[in-house]
């Protein structure tokens, strides 16, 4: 009976482990002000944003576009707040949001693991606006438009997810002006490549409960049938 307790527990222990999926809003609205970048946190999966422009068919990271200031010039890129989300900064003069008004203000999302995009919501937007993605390496991934617009806010989703751990988005033309209000995701159990995992409080869902009862009763089931037939043999 010990033995058939321990293959019990053995195996509710390891259904009970399956991981759960687990999304997590980052909410980038509030605040004042600017810097190089700031940080965010949500559960285990940290972010920094850092700002930066689009030049020359390459994103310029804030800390080459500083450089320039050194040498006389105003293009430093900081990361600017308000109710709005979040914004680039990249001159004296510049109004604070992302848009393409003199330089094209690229904002980037680094994560400290691969997560999966589920959503993002632009603000002080339109359906006028276009934006550029750029995913690892601040690779150019395409080119979208923003549409169903309400109150300056527009969702942007990612059909099926996109994995990664770093992205960011920038204006094409002089007319595009938004913010990054808010950004959806999922974490990504590293093993099993499922969302999933340490976002969420170790409480099984109730279809893990089931499960770790059937597994429970499968054992004691295997370890009895297994005594009983030593004891034909014997």
């Amino acid at each position: 009976m010990l033995k058939a307790f321990s293959y019990a527990v053995v195996g509710a222990l390891a259904l009970a482990s399956v991981p759960a999926s687990a999304a997590v809003t980052f909410d980038f609205s509030g605040g004042s002000g600017s810097a190089y970048s700031y940080d965010y946190s949500s559960g285990d999966v940290n972010l920094t944003v850092t700002a930066g422009q689009y030049k020359n068919g390459s994103v310029t990271p804030w800390e080459w576009v500083q450089k320039n200031h050194h040498s006389g010039y105003w293009d430093y890129a900081e990361v600017t707040r308000s109710g709005d989300g979040l914004g680039v900064s990249l001159g004296k003069n510049d109004n604070g949001w992302i848009d393409g008004n003199g330089t094209d203000d690229v904002l980037v999302f680094n994560f400290s693991e691969a997560v999966r995009i589920v959503s993002v919501v632009f603000g002080n937007a339109d359906n006028s606006d276009d934006f550029r993605l750029f995913g690892d390496d601040n690779s150019l991934v395409g080119e979208f438009g923003l549409s169903g617009s309400h109150h300056n806010r527009s969702t942007f989703t990612f059909d099926g997810g996109w994995v990664t751990d770093q992205l960011a988005f920038g204006a094409i033309s002089q007319n595009d002006t938004f913010r990054i209000l808010s950004m959806n995701v999922e974490y990504i159990d590293p093993v099993a490549n499922i969302p999933g995992g340490s976002l969420v409080a170790g409480i099984p869902e109730p279809s893990t409960w089931l499960m770790v009862i059937l597994g429970f009763g499968a054992s004691i089931g295997f370890a009895r049938r297994r005594g009983a037939s030593r004891n034909t043999m014997a």
